[in-house]
């Protein structure tokens, strides 16, 4: 997991306001799939932000 920060203006008069970055790597299970697309809700709820920008991107290694 990799914390990152940046900043995020709410509106006009909102001061900056602090972003952070999670990076979750995880098995494609539908299981492991709903609970990280709970997690920006549960976010929200907790933190009253407004927004979460979640992105996927599918990878494929080997070794």
């Amino acid at each position: 997991m990799r914390l990152c920060w940046g900043c995020w203006r709410a509106a006009p008069y909102n001061p900056r306001l602090r972003s952070t970055q999670l990076v979750i790597d995880y098995p494609d299970t539908s299981e492991n799939c709903a609970k990280v697309e709970a997690i920006p809700a549960a976010w929200k709820q907790r933190t009253g932000d407004q927004s979460v920008l979640r992105v996927t991107q599918s990878v494929g290694v080997s070794f």
